[in-house]
């Protein structure tokens, strides 16, 4: 049952099952692709499919459907022609590209599982905190089988680079991380142009220019540039479209999200009061470095990531 409602869709693993199955992608050095949709991200498709796809009198986007996707999952240039295009490659390219989606959309479940029925319907589906190696047994967790080299694309790249020279401390009171630590290759994701307008958290220019699609397509160069075989992806609403096309360059891609960070030791004040992941932190771990902050920060979520 979801939300009260009988479930349609393939079977629902646990979170165990779901950590034992990216275990076994990862271990077997496989190319593949696995993550989540954020509610930005699932409240534009959804409305695109159901209002605007195919429409000649189409209504404009929601506002706050708008703002989130634009801003909070960092989607460029903030136009709607970008948003429909972002969305149509979603749903006819990347989303049946996935070979595992999780499936944890607390608000809007039942049409969470039936778009991932519709685009992707021989995904396996598991919840959200098997992509996350400390909810789990040692056994299950795919960090302790990442092979030689591992990428990062993170907009806390420098940060997430000083935190690995110290891992065993910022781990301290748990393995996370095998005691031969790959190769660490972090890759600067930057902000859209709606939170960082200058320089310094920026995308390139060269990349803001050319939009989403120009983001996706320098990320991807960047990580099988690295001799990456596993790349880790925090940069929202870009995450999926960088784990699909890194999959069809031969590369496993697991879409962490926000969880990208605290794989690395750099808190935010989303999880400040967390019942699990504040018990983890000691005194290695680290906020975010100052330029590593975007100027809007505070529209996303009070600055939940920084």
């Amino acid at each position: 049952m979801v939300g009260g409602v009988r479930r349609r869709g393939p079977m629902l693993l646990t979170i165990e099952g779901g950590a034992n199955w990216l275990r076994e992608k990862v271990a077997a050095r496989a190319a593949f692709a696995a993550g989540k949709l954020g509610t930005s991200e699932l409240e534009a498709i959804l409305f695109y499919v159901y209002a605007r796809r195919n429409k000649s009198d189409a209504p404009p986007y929601m506002p706050s459907i708008f703002q989130h996707i634009t801003v909070n999952a960092g989607l460029f240039p903030a136009t709607s022609a970008a948003v429909d295009d972002w969305c149509e490659h979603m749903i006819t390219q990347v989303l049946p590209a996935l070979d595992a989606v999780v499936e944890w959309n607390p608000s809007m479940p039942v049409e969470e599982c039936d778009l991932f029925n519709a685009t992707a319907p021989r995904s396996v589906r598991f919840p959200l905190r098997a992509l996350e190696p400390y909810y789990v047994p040692a056994a299950a967790r795919w960090s302790l089988v990442a092979p030689d080299d591992v990428a990062v694309v993170s907009p806390f790249a420098r940060s997430i680079t000083h935190q690995w020279t110290r891992i065993e401390t910022v781990w301290s009171s748990d393995q996370i991380w095998s005691a031969i630590k790959p190769a660490l290759h972090t890759i600067r994701a930057g902000y859209t142009p709606a939170l960082a307008p200058s320089e310094d958290a920026a995308w390139s220019a060269d990349v803001r220019a050319g939009g989403w699609r120009a983001a996706v397509a320098s990320v991807v160069e960047s990580v099988v540039a690295s001799g990456a075989r596993l790349a880790l992806i925090g940069c929202g609403a870009l995450s999926l479209p960088i784990a699909a096309g890194l999959k069809a360059r031969g590369v496993g891609a697991i879409h962490t999200g926000g969880a990208t960070q605290i794989l690395f030791g750099v808190k935010g004040r989303r999880w400040a009061t967390h019942d699990v992941i504040c018990r983890f932190f000691n005194n290695a771990w680290v906020f975010p470095a100052h330029d590593e902050i975007p100027d809007g920060a505070r529209a996303v979520e009070g600055a939940c990531y920084w």
